[in-house]
C-alpha cells in the first residue's frame, strides 16, 4: 500500500526564503555585535534592507516558477 504526502508536509519556497533571509541577518547582527560594535547602526539597517529588497525578488520569482 502506497503512501500519500499529504499537503502539509511539502515544503513552502516563501517558507524556505524567510527562513534563510533570518539566518543571514542573524548572522550579521551576531557578528558586529561581536566585532564591530561601534559601527552597527550605520551598517545592519542597509545589510537589513538588502536583505528584504531580495527575499522579495525572490519570491517573486517563486511565485512566477509556480
Amino acid at each position: 500500500m502506497k503512501k500519500e504526502k499529504k499537503e502539509c508536509c511539502e515544503s513552502n519556497p516563501f517558507v524556505a526564503i524567510t527562513s534563510v533571509s533570518g539566518g543571514i541577518i542573524l548572522t550579521i547582527i551576531i557578528m558586529f555585535l561581536i566585532f564591530a560594535r561601534t559601527q552597527m547602526a550605520a551598517v545592519v539597517p542597509s545589510v537589513t534592507w538588502a536583505l528584504v529588497t531580495l527575499g522579495c525578488v525572490m519570491g517573486l520569482f517563486s511565485a512566477i516558477k509556480k
